[in-house]
């Protein structure tokens, strides 16, 4: 039961619990507080309080959303809520009414201004509780007098129902005497022409009409008149047969049109559903656009400063870190839309001869140094009758196997992950290469109301998605891809013991393919000894005309640019370029209609068109109307580069840019690492990664002294890395034991 004079007071700094308490409580009023939100949301379920003050700033869960949840619970919902907090921001404020906030309440207050807000509002409360009371009275009246109309008229209705169940009955129980007497008459016959003849006087009596006959049906909607009866008039079977044909027609004919009727029904929804599924395609495809364009001046941009050698090291991190956030994003935005594209049935498989050994390789690479830093063993074991070379969609494969890695990563903080690799030959004899993955860990496991909806899309628990951030589609598109693949995955765990994923796959033989260059190359300009090439970029969106325009002629081309398609045709017409960046999306004449014109002159130059659509048939249709390739925005500067060697024969000059010796890595950030720094500082950098407050925890690493560079070097990595997981849990335990030592 509601206390009406208890307060409730959410905020995560004990002091202003201590400050806040004690002016409410000398003011006489019964007050209860909690350190955060899932605390006040436990406390509500049984102790719900006349009025809540919640802080704003809290880790975990903040004040926005404690405040969403108590309203979205009809139980709460009524709990007025003031916001008291150092924000005082005009979006922060708005923000605070739109989730159901009365009031706001700045810090530092001044005593007197709380006690007057609190005691407003608590009347406020009061009246519209008295309000309510009142209200609910008149509609317990309103109600009581709608069913006293309600029995009236039932009672109305039953008695209408009695008189003509009566006047039915009456007519029943004369009719039952006609039909006993009636009965009386023919047990009394002896031979089937009396039979017969009484049956007709009573039938004409009983019915009251004249002409009476007995008329005998087949079931192929044949019959014929009883002979016996000698009753029957000629004229009556011509009457009969015609009735007879026109029931059968009638009848045939209701067949046919419920049919006709069933066929046009699945026509119709047959026809809704390939509009609604066109109309999906083109809005993922707006979609795709709109989100791929900004990224691509992004990561485009940073790319090309990075090629500026006169940058500093502090200019080159901030760089790296704004291409990597891009580089993120866009890893989410095409997991919605890979995802899209699966439920639309638009994916489809392409297989590639791979190196399954390189792949393996190249995802312990990658994963290595996060299972260091977290303390973690990282095994991939191949077994000896694995082949080398499979031919399979290498691109889902990889997909998948990286989602399952950097979960197992993710959520497991002591012990090992490991990755299984096995042959599985279901026939003995057979020349199968369908192969069998694992990935195990020691990890935390999954609790069992989760395992039934682990595979569904967007779902994904508060605290999961807080910490590690996502979407809540990666398993769903591994499962999608692995039965793409031809297989099935699935799934075993136990809270505390871990978690292994099983999945297998269909593949083919794979043939050796030239090993790519493991070193990365920037390329620095056209080799010496070849033509000047004209390149014609057509861009309507100036940040990505601009960018492509510099990245060509920092090269050595000779670069034009137009802004649509009818000066694309124009421009192409006078100066006659070797080749034509050309987007899809472009104003007066688009990207592809401008492709078509101008692949209809006698010696058209090579178009490669600029994607940004999701699905792969929009790149299918610009080969089709005469581009003769395509690269999908966002694109790297490689891209670019090989794209034109491989239709116009160009090589390049290189510059390495990572050389053979490579650089020492990271320490792995540990607990005696952070103890080193003061527990405020630790708490600071708690708050800062479970919030992924990149901002706060560059000036954090500033605090850092000179001597400690490891430290540095290790948050800088994982911060990097997006590995914010393993700064909160060591900075967790730093505070833990900090409390109870």
């Amino acid at each position: 039961m509601e206390n009406s004079t208890e307060i409730l007071v959410v905020d995560d700094t004990p002091a202003n619990l201590e400050v806040i308490s004690d002016t409410l409580s000398s003011a006489g009023y019964h007050v209860a507080a909690v350190i955060n939100g899932e605390r006040a949301l436990k406390r509500l379920q049984t102790h719900p309080p006349a009025l809540i003050l919640l802080d704003i700033q809290m880790p975990v869960m903040d004040g926005f959303e404690t405040c969403r949840q108590i309203k979205a619970n009809p139980t709460t919902i009524d709990i007025p809520i003031l916001f008291i907090t150092a924000r005082t921001d005009t979006k922060s404020i708005l923000q605070g009414f739109e989730v159901g906030a009365v009031d706001y309440i700045s810090k530092p207050f001044q005593e007197a201004e709380l006690l007057a807000r609190v005691n407003t509002h608590l009347q406020l409360r009061h009246v519209n509780q008295l309000y309510d009371f009142e209200r609910q009275k008149v509609d317990q009246l309103h109600q009581l007098n709608q069913q006293v109309q309600a029995i009236n008229i039932h009672l109305e209705e039953q008695i209408k129902e009695r008189t003509l169940e009566l006047h039915h009955s009456t007519a029943i129980a004369k009719q039952q005497a006609a039909l006993t007497d009636t009965l009386s008459k023919l047990q009394k016959t002896q031979d089937l022409d009396t039979f017969f003849q009484t049956t007709t006087q009573e039938a004409q009596r009983l019915l009251d009409v004249k002409p009476v006959a007995f008329y005998q049906f087949d079931e192929n909607w044949g019959g014929s008149f009883i002979d016996e009866f000698r009753a029957v008039k000629p004229e009556w079977v011509k009457i009969v047969y015609s009735s007879r044909q026109a029931c059968k027609d009638a009848y045939l004919a209701k067949l046919l049109a419920h049919s006709q009727k069933q066929a046009a029904s699945l026509k119709q929804a047959k026809n809704e559903a390939e509009q609604a599924k066109r109309a999906k395609r083109v809005f993922l495809a707006n979609m795709s656009h709109e989100l791929r364009t900004p990224l691509n001046c992004v990561i485009g941009f940073s790319q090309l400063l990075l090629r500026d050698h006169h940058l500093t090291h502090e200019q080159k991190n901030r760089l790296t870190r704004i291409s990597r956030s891009g580089e993120h994003l866009l890893s989410l935005i095409d997991e919605v839309l890979t995802m899209a594209k699966i439920e639309a049935g638009d994916d489809e498989v392409v297989p590639k001869d791979v190196n399954l050994k390189s792949l393996c390789a190249g995802l312990h690479n990658r994963f290595l140094q996060q299972a260091e830093s977290k303390g973690l063993q990282l095994h991939i074991h191949y077994e000896a009758d694995v082949p080398e070379y499979i031919k399979t969609d290498a691109k889902k494969l990889k997909q998948v196997l990286t989602h399952l890695l950097d979960n197992a990563l993710n959520f497991t903080k002591h012990g090992r992950v490991e990755l299984f690799i096995q042959k599985q030959d279901l026939i003995p004899v057979s020349q199968s290469n369908d192969l069998h993955f694992t990935v195990k860990d020691t990890g935390s496991g999954i609790p069992k109301d989760l395992m039934r909806k682990i595979f569904k899309p967007f779902e994904q628990n508060s605290l999961t998605r807080d910490i590690h951030g996502g979407t809540g589609v990666g398993l769903s598109i591994c499962k999608k891809f692995v039965q793409l693949l031809g297989g099935e995955i699935t799934l075993k765990s136990q809270e505390g013991q871990g978690t292994s994923v099983h999945f297998s796959i269909q593949t083919e033989p794979g043939k050796p393919a030239s090993e790519l260059n493991t070193q990365q190359q920037q390329v620095i300009g056209i080799s010496p000894d070849q033509l000047s090439f004209r390149i014609l970029v057509v861009e309507d969106h100036p940040e990505n005309r601009h960018r492509l325009v510099r990245l060509l002629q920092s090269a050595g081309f000779e670069v034009l640019e137009a802004v649509n398609g009818r000066e694309a045709i124009l421009m192409n017409e006078d100066w006659k370029p070797h080749l034509i960046w050309m987007d899809l999306h472009l104003p007066l004449l688009n990207g592809l209609e401008a492709a078509q014109k101008i692949k209809a002159d006698l010696h058209p130059p090579v178009i490669i068109a600029l994607a940004t659509q999701a699905f792969a048939e929009d790149e299918a249709q610009a080969l089709a109307m005469g581009c003769d390739d395509s690269v999908r925005k966002p694109y790297q500067a490689s891209q670019i580069f090989d794209k034109m060697a491989q239709h116009l024969g160009i090589t390049y000059r290189y510059k390495i840019l990572n050389p053979s010796t490579p650089s020492s890595k990271p320490i792995p950030l540990t607990a005696e690492n952070l103890k080193k720094m003061p527990q405020s500082w630790v708490q600071c950098l708690y708050k800062a990664a479970i919030r992924l407050d990149e901002e706060i925890l560059d000036k954090l690493l500033l605090d850092i002294p000179d001597e400690h560079q490891s430290l540095i070097s290790s948050l800088e990595s994982l911060k990097i890395n997006y590995q914010y997981d393993i700064i909160t849990e060591t900075a967790q335990a730093v505070l833990r034991d900090s409390s109870t030592g």
